[in-house]
């Protein structure tokens, strides 16, 4: 019984991170691209700036052509699926937690890949002339939940 409790609670999670990506996504673009494309300086170092990711993190493989969004759709889906698998067989709440963070934010971003045929990015931020490349709420919920997953790797290691 606290399993499946575990696993309802991971899925209404995952629904919720995705919702909170999608809305935030949404605002943003109606914000930063309409009537035209802007940016927002929030502060000396962080911007709200609109930008499109057709590859993977950092940009990497931007320019795999038109096949190259629904090649990383079906890529990430098929990680989510084997993710999904792992977290069903998880008993520890933190680990199923960390699993969700990474499935949620995969799906909030497969989701921008199909609509829009690639991956809209505005958080950006910026030291001096170093610049870290834009992403979203969905990136961060994928860098949490792996930082969390190898956290829990640690702890259960020093553990045995």
């Amino acid at each position: 019984m606290l399993k499946q409790k575990q696993t309802l609670f991971s899925l209404i999670f995952i629904g919720v991170l995705i919702a909170l990506d999608q809305l935030s996504k949404m605002l943003m673009m109606q914000t930063l691209l309409k009537p035209t494309w802007h940016q927002i300086e929030v502060f000396s170092f962080f911007s709200l700036t609109p930008a499109w990711n057709k590859g993977v993190s950092f940009g990497a493989f931007n320019n795999m052509g038109a096949n190259g969004p629904l090649f990383f759709a079906l890529f990430s889906v098929a990680i989510c699926l084997g993710l999904f698998y792992w977290m069903l067989r998880m008993k520890r709440p933190f680990l199923s937690l960390s699993i969700s963070l990474i499935i949620g934010g995969a799906i909030g971003n497969i989701i921008d890949r199909l609509r829009f045929g690639a991956v809209f990015d505005f958080l950006d931020f910026s030291v001096g002339s170093h610049h870290w490349p834009a992403f979203n709420l969905a990136d961060i919920f994928i860098v949490v939940g792996a930082f969390a997953l190898i956290l829990d790797g640690l702890r259960n290691k020093s553990k045995t």
